[in-house]
């Protein structure tokens, strides 16, 4: 029994490793690949999808565009 615990320890060490190893290359991969490209795209088209960017108005609110007693998504 005892080397079965010892076993158990190591592959879990093991797995605690590689599961490491493999969230650091997935997100480098996601990161680099994915949003990096697209990042440089839309600063390239010249896009503000978040509207981050100060146009001298008085104020950031964003005027509704439905009626506020619209029930059509309430949830």
């Amino acid at each position: 029994m005892r080397l079965l615990e010892k076993l158990y320890g190591g592959w879990m060490k093991l797995a605690h490793y590689m599961g490491t190893i493999n969230t650091f290359l997935l997100l480098f991969l996601l990161f680099f690949l994915v949003f990096t490209p697209i990042s440089l795209f839309f600063k390239l088209i010249r896009r503000d999808a978040l509207r981050l960017r100060w146009k001298g108005q008085s104020s950031y609110w964003v005027p509704r565009t439905e009626a506020p007693g619209s029930m059509k998504w309430r949830f």
